[in-house]
Parts: structure tokens; sequence; C-alpha cells
């Protein structure tokens, strides 16, 4: 079932700092690899028919998609409904950053100032895997809730949220997401 699905995988080259529509993050598990081979199988389930294409990271738990669609909410649906054993979370990406702080400041403080309500709420979840460009998660957590709440005059609120701010590092790459809660599936 995998040879249907075209994966990339060369770690000597730079990446390309391109977009992607899906960041998926698979279960860990005694052999990474053995997941993310299950975890493909489970996109190919879960998308059907749809066409895409699948570039694998350098941590075996996560893979990025890009999809022909202009809506991927409504493929995140797909993913909630199909069960799985080891997709565990599924984010629609607004942008792709080189992984600094100020790249993914900026970028964020963009994409907020236009898509969030002013006196709206927001939380900010970071996902640091090499921990080779950025600051611990909690910092940089920190750091672009401080910067949002005091700029776009919106409250940061962990429990009860109108958006959900994803930092997603993967290398020298970095998705960000600012979704709705109800837009990304965490299982």
């Amino acid at each position: 079932m995998i040879e249907k699905y075209v994966i990339e995988k060369d770690l000597n080259t730079e990446p390309e700092i391109d977009s992607f529509d899906l960041l998926i993050s698979f279960k860990e598990g005694n052999d990474g690899s053995e997941e993310e081979v299950k975890g493909i199988e489970e996109i190919g389930v879960a998308l059907e028919n749809k066409r895409f294409y699948i570039k694998e990271s350098e941590f075996d738990d996560v893979v990025t998609l890009e999809l022909n669609t202009s809506d991927p909410v409504k493929l995140v649906e797909q993913f909630a409904k199909t069960p799985t054993e080891v997709i565990e979370k599924v984010i629609p990406v607004d942008t792709v950053v080189p992984s600094t702080m100020d790249n993914i400041r900026e970028s964020i403080l963009e994409f907020a100032a236009t898509n969030m309500v002013p006196k709206g709420s927001f939380t900010v979840q970071c996902i640091n895997r090499s921990k080779r460009y950025l600051e611990p998660s909690n910092e940089v957590v920190n750091q672009i809730s401080t910067e949002i709440s005091d700029k776009l005059n919106v409250n940061y609120d962990d429990k009860n949220t109108d958006w959900v701010i994803h930092i997603e590092e993967i290398g020298k790459i970095t998705g960000i997401a600012i979704r709705r809660p109800d837009e990304t599936l965490i299982k």
C-alpha cells in the first residue's frame, strides 16, 4: 500500500522553505519507523482517493503533506472519522518559516492580526522537536503569548480559548497554524 505515495527523505540536502498543507504526527513506539509506516498507511486510508504528496522529516514521528485542495480543514474531519492507531495529531498549516524566533514571531503576529478577532482568547502550543534552533518550548510559548497579548489586545486563556496557535518545529523549518480548536485533530 505504501508504494502508492511519493515519499521524500534526503537528510543531506537543505530543506526548501516551501509550504505544506498538513502536519501529521504519530504516536511514539518502540520502533519509530514501524509507527511511521503504519501512519502512512492510515493517511492513505483516511484520504482515500485524494491526491497528496508526503514528505518525511528527520523525525520518525512526523510527516507533512501537500494536498490538491483549498480547504485542508475538511480533510481533518476525514481523519477524525477514520479509525487510526498511530496518527496522533493532524494540523492544517498556515505558513512554513525558517526555525528562528524572529521568523516565527513575525509570521504569527501577521497571521494573528488578520485572523484573530480582537478581544478574543488564545493559547499557544509549541513542539520543539530538535531543540537545536529554538529556545525550550515553554520559553517560546511565554514570548509569543506575551507579545500577542500586548500588541493585539487578545487574552491568553489555556482552558477556554477561541484560537490555538500551533508552533511545530521540524528541524530547520517550522509550521505555524492559527486555528479554532475544532479545526485540528489531537487524539
